[in-house]
């Protein structure tokens, strides 16, 4: 397309034709006219006495194909055929007015043509850089729409992602609206949200009676007034304290009214209750979308027992810090969700505390900062569903940020950067015991 409408565009003169061709188009050109003059008229080839000068059309083709100077030469070249021609051969009084005319005209138009090229060499230049930023603005729409097809398919059935589910869910049991235990309202808040990342239809959250399902729902979505304790698929859920789930075409092979059953069990293993699923769309039922629920589910767990410890905890950040620790390093052995922790020694000094409070300020929505004071100053950051590119960007932003405050490389600062991406529990205590840090690890 570019090819073709730049073709159409350029005149012959912009087309970069050889020199050798263009000053013989010149003479080739001017040479027809004063040849075509002998042979119309031979007592007057010039047409200097006529009543129109038509050998003058020759130089005025010229300059309008050539411009200004290719035009004035071929001009100059009939007046010299015209001075030789009337004056010498034939002794006639020259026509000075005729020549001048000839001059002054073809002179004229070459500088109207230069004029009009020039004008159209700037548009043509404009031109040329709109089509390019219109390919380049067509490659990164393709890139893009195969990119987004691409997000498309990998969710689909739902529209957020498991970080937008986890703010989702802080938010909703946020401490001011979440009790000592788990009440209808909250429980009902829950299943919303979970409907909503995982298009649950038919589904009941129930609590736990002792080491038993509740019969009673706490919250429900459809038509789904109680809960069978005696399922095989909520037996097998509360004992092995994990989701379990049947194919909707085993459903009935396996003997059981539902599709999934998803326990609320907290990091230390005890399970608070459980989300029976009995219909969703076959889209949906998959691994990413179930791995989602139990996801959610986990943390509302973890969210209970938090409100259960935090009125004996002495410091409630800590408490709240530590317990999501523990809780991404079961997600990441149970359901393969990265995260990672940053640790930094600080000085204890004003140096120290405004890199404390450049760390803290730095912290994106899902993040924890934790501050400890001792020998020395210790932040340690906690970076939920953080893999390590993400991890590696992390760090990138807090050398910038260093970089802005201080004026010097974080390298060179008396600071330790330690980092680790979280796969199992082991490797996070022995990290943590590396770092001087001894934590009562709750058992699962």
């Amino acid at each position: 397309m570019k090819a073709l409408w730049e073709n159409a565009m350029l005149s012959g003169r912009q087309r970069q034709l050889p020199a050798w061709v263009r000053w013989g188009e010149v003479a080739l050109v001017t040479a027809v006219g004063i040849a075509l003059g002998f042979l119309i008229s031979p007592q007057d080839p010039f047409f200097a006495h006529g009543s129109f000068p038509w050998v003058m059309a020759a130089s005025l083709l010229v300059a309008l194909r050539y411009g200004f100077y290719a035009g004035f030469i071929s001009a100059s070249a009939v007046v010299i055929a015209l001075v030789w021609y009337e004056g010498f051969l034939r002794g006639h009084p020259l026509p000075y007015g005729f020549m001048v005319g000839l001059m002054t005209m073809t002179m004229l138009t070459g500088e109207f043509s230069d004029y009009w090229q020039r004008h159209l060499h700037v548009l043509r230049r404009e031109n040329r850089y709109l089509i390019e930023r219109l390919e380049a603005f067509t490659r990164s729409y393709h890139l893009l729409r195969v990119s987004h097809d691409q997000i498309e398919i990998q969710l689909a059935g739902s529209t957020v992602s498991l970080r937008g589910a986890l703010r989702a869910l802080y938010r909703e049991l946020a401490p001011d609206r979440l009790g000592q235990v788990l009440d209808e309202t909250a429980a009902q808040r829950v299943l919303n949200l979970m409907a909503q990342h995982g298009s649950l239809q038919q589904a009941a959250l129930a609590g736990m009676e002792g080491d038993q399902v509740a019969a009673r729902p706490l919250a429900r979505l459809g038509r789904m007034d109680s809960v069978e304790g005696d399922d095989p698929l909520v037996r097998a859920a509360v004992s092995r304290r994990q989701m379990v789930t049947v194919r909707p075409d085993e459903q009935d092979a396996a003997g059981s009214r539902y599709l999934a059953a998803i326990p609320l069990v907290d990091f230390e293993g005890r399970v608070h209750g459980l989300v029976a699923v009995a219909a969703m769309p076959f889209f949906a039922f998959e691994e990413r979308v179930l791995r989602l629920l139990a996801v959610l589910a986990g943390r509302t767990a973890d969210m209970i027992l938090l409100r259960e410890r935090v009125p004996q905890a002495e410091d409630e950040e800590q408490a709240v810090f530590w317990v999501q620790l523990q809780r991404a390093a079961v997600d990441a052995v149970e359901h393969r969700v990265a995260s990672s922790l940053v640790v930094l020694s600080l000085p204890d000094d004003d140096t120290g505390r405004r890199l404390a409070e450049l760390v803290t300020r730095m912290r994106r929505g899902l993040d924890l900062v934790l501050t400890q004071e001792g020998a020395s100053l210790k932040v340690l950051v906690l970076l939920p569903l953080t893999d390590a590119l993400g991890l590696n960007g992390y760090l990138q932003r807090l050398r910038d940020e260093v970089r802005k405050l201080t004026g010097a490389e974080l390298d060179r600062l008396p600071v330790t950067l330690a980092t680790h991406e979280i796969v199992d529990e082991k490797a996070l205590r022995d990290f943590l015991r590396a770092q001087g840090m001894e934590v009562a690890w709750s058992a699962r």
